[in-house]
């Protein structure tokens, strides 16, 4: 995109006048793929007790008879409580991937689709235009925000959820610009609520607060329309002095989409950091013969900064402990959704074992290192590298969703689901989507 005019205008320009559908077919590809992966996770966790928690208070807060599902349940809520829930839900297992921005884009964007009775493709278009903003926001906001403790998703969500809701509402740029900087609003969240329900919470909040910001800016309400680059605006009060490259917004806007790249599957329930000490950790039981007993003690990088939670508490809690994923991996040979629970989190044989567990920073960046030494003498080490081992194939998009889906949804409903997901940009309408997300397959 070329340069020229503020950041805002730039932004709210690409998001009013790029033509509808006008990507390249990779990027459509992958974003149905996104949309599976999200709408896979929030229904593995609505059966959870955070889920079920957001369900009561959707049936308690919401109006009597709604027009947006909630994923995982019969009901119907307002599109603003709808996607409070499901985009909570959609974060709650750590399992989301692309920075997190499908857990406030899709549901705010599925919420209103539902709502007025928008096209899959029209969907596809919101979700799509509104990842290129967040990802090239997030990208030129940086780390220094997050070293900080501010939470990122609180903090540009609202704004990518108001182009996606934007979008769907054909805003003009002017009204863009204005739910824009009414989105800023309820920018906000710290990363100190990691672990716990609130840190999911700041996805369903952003969701929501899209929805607003973009139909108060189609009734006309006003905001600052330079909001991101204002004098005490966006970028200077979330960033500060932290130098700022603004050229990812005013020329790398679509050149290329942030989606041109395939979706990241993240396989496992825990916090990014944790995914690789898990998968070094099964390397090490898959090499070596040893049971929970035999440890005397392990060593690995346990990542305190996101993995803030070193003795977990609770279900919500045991994904962000680098020792609980390492010791539920060698007492359960596997860290699934029912392995993540508050059950394992007060199994003694785990709990003896994360005592064992010591922290002993990185030596290579980008490598992780789970060392083990046996009371009998052995020692043994594996190592992933790049973080953690990723995956963002087809196959692997497809085992998960169905993996997750079917823990809610019989069988039938989860094939049906996947076949009207992957055929998304083809839907009049998602009304029949959204009936089988919410567990109506019938």
């Amino acid at each position: 995109m070329e340069s020229g005019g503020s950041i805002t205008e730039v932004l709210a320009t690409f998001a009013t006048e790029t033509p509808k559908m006008a990507f390249p077919a990779v990027v459509v590809e992958n974003a149905k793929q996104l949309v599976l992966d999200t709408i896979g996770v929030a229904l593995a966790a609505s059966n959870r007790k955070m889920g079920q928690l957001l369900i009561r208070h959707a049936k308690e807060f919401g109006p009597g008879v709604g027009s947006a599902t909630i994923i995982g349940s019969a009901m119907r809520s307002s599109p603003e409580m709808a996607a409070v829930a499901n985009g909570a839900m959609a974060h709650a297992l750590a399992m989301d991937g692309g920075k997190h921005l499908p857990t406030h884009i899709l549901p705010a964007a599925l919420a209103l689709a539902e709502h007025h009775g928008f096209s899959g493709s029209d969907l596809v278009d919101a979700v799509v235009t509104a990842f290129e903003v967040g990802d090239k926001i997030t990208r030129t906001i940086g780390r220094g925000p997050t070293d900080r403790g501010w939470w990122h998703v609180g903090l540009v969500g609202p704004i990518a959820a108001a182009v996606a809701a934007g979008r769907l509402l054909n805003l003009d740029r002017q009204r863009m610009m204005h739910a824009i900087g009414i989105a800023t609003c309820s920018s906000a969240g710290l990363r100190a609520n990691m672990g716990t329900m609130s840190q999911a919470y700041h996805s369903g909040l952003a969701a929501r607060a899209g929805i607003e910001a973009a139909r108060l800016a189609q009734s006309g309400f006003s905001a600052e329309r330079h909001i991101i680059e204002a004098p005490l605006g966006f970028l200077q009060a979330v960033c500060g002095s932290d130098s700022i490259d603004e050229a990812l917004i005013s020329t790398h806007l679509a050149a290329p989409y942030a989606l041109e790249k395939p979706y990241e599957i993240k396989p496992l329930p825990v916090c990014g950091p944790a995914q690789a000490l898990v998968e070094a950790t099964l390397e090490l039981l898959r090499e070596t013969s040893f049971k929970p007993e035999d440890v005397a003690f392990i060593e690995a990088d346990l990542h305190f900064f996101s993995l803030l939670r070193p003795v977990p508490t609770d279900e919500d809690s045991a994904g962000y402990s680098g020792a609980f994923a390492i010791a539920a991996a060698i007492v359960f040979g596997d860290v699934w959704i029912d392995h993540v629970t508050d059950e394992a989190v007060a199994d003694p044989t785990v709990g003896e074992l994360m005592s064992r567990i010591k922290h002993r920073p990185s030596i290579i960046k980008g490598n992780e290192v789970v060392e083990i030494e046996l009371r009998d003498g052995r020692k043994a080490s594996a190592t992933v590298t790049g973080g953690r081992k990723r995956s963002n194939s087809r196959q692997a998009a497809l085992d998960k969703f169905r993996r997750c889906a079917s823990r809610v949804l019989p069988i039938p409903g989860v094939a049906e689901l996947q076949e009207l997901i992957l055929d998304l940009d083809k839907l009049g309408s998602i009304d029949r989507l959204m009936q089988v997300a919410g567990g109506r397959h019938t």
